[in-house]
């Protein structure tokens, strides 16, 4: 099926793909280690007074944070798929840790999870540096991350968490400033990236910015609709588009420009009443005179 899609295209729900199985790795992760070490697991120790997380990868994610923190909330939100191998086949964390969940994909244990895990490096490598993939490594990445985030939904609906919940979300949001949000994925109504004191907007300006869905649910299992508030604009010109922008007018004058994106299921019911993902996004555009 993939020999009529668009090279770029293909590249593109590609790397979609990868990111996808990320954020629910990091999830998985986050919520594992944190329920058995606590907020601050990155930096724990074992009972013999040793870390649990190696060196070389508590720097590394310590260095990128405080190095990119547009791009970066958390210390897991710059865990690479290498590192996340790491994390899921780690003989310290896996049995007690990972085992139950990634069971439902790789019964065969952890040595499975690495193997199949590891097959999508090299392809993200060359996704990564403009190198060609073929229709095969194309199918071969995104029936790997598919398997691997369907074992998760699996395990989270019969644990309970997502049994009711199972809705698409933002997984990712690109703006014009440069900032990369990677949202937590928290039970909250809404959650935001606050740019007041980051911005200097005025009227004519344009600012743009480019979410990503989490691609295990179909494009056509959801709609899109992004608002400007205030005064209250309903974008019906961007319903369904991935990308919003806006060249700021003169009634945009305020402290507070909020812009929002729903990410509204086509269920009969939401998570959030109306809507099951919003993403507000807090601007200033200041007067002219300023």
């Amino acid at each position: 099926m993939y020999h009529t899609i668009d090279v770029d295209e293909l590249r593109s729900y590609c790397r979609k793909h990868i990111e996808s199985l990320e954020h629910w790795a990091r999830r998985l992760i986050h919520e594992q280690l944190t329920n058995k070490y606590g907020n601050n697991y990155f930096n724990a120790v074992n009972t013999n007074n040793e870390h649990i997380i190696n060196k070389s990868i508590r720097q590394q994610a310590e260095r990128l944070l405080k190095a990119s923190p547009q791009r970066f909330n958390r210390l897991v939100d710059t865990l690479f798929l290498e590192d996340i191998i790491y994390f899921l086949c780690n003989h310290n964390f896996y049995k007690e840790l990972f085992k139950q969940a990634l069971d439902y994909s790789y019964p065969q244990g952890k040595d499975e999870v690495h193997e199949f895990l590891k097959r999508i490096i090299p392809i993200r490598n060359a996704l990564c540096h403009s190198n060609p993939i073929s229709i095969r490594q194309a199918e071969q990445v995104i029936c790997y991350c598919n398997d691997f985030i369907a074992g998760l939904k699996e395990y989270y609906t019969l644990k309970g968490t997502e049994k009711m919940w199972n809705v698409p979300c933002i997984i990712k949001a690109t703006d014009s400033l440069g900032n990369v949000f990677l949202p937590e994925g928290t039970n909250y109504s809404s959650q935001h990236l606050d740019l007041r004191d980051k911005n200097d907007f005025r009227i004519g300006d344009t600012y743009s910015v480019a979410i990503e869905v989490d691609p295990s649910f179909a494009n056509e299992s959801y709609n899109i609709k992004w608002f400007e508030y205030e005064p209250y604009v309903d974008r019906e010109d961007l319903y369904d588009s991935l990308r919003y922008s806006k060249t700021f007018e003169q009634c945009n004058v305020a402290q507070t420009f909020a812009i929002y994106v729903d990410i509204v299921s086509k269920n009969n019911w939401h998570k959030f009443t109306s809507y099951d993902d919003r993403l507000i996004i807090f601007l200033t555009i200041f007067p002219p005179n300023v």
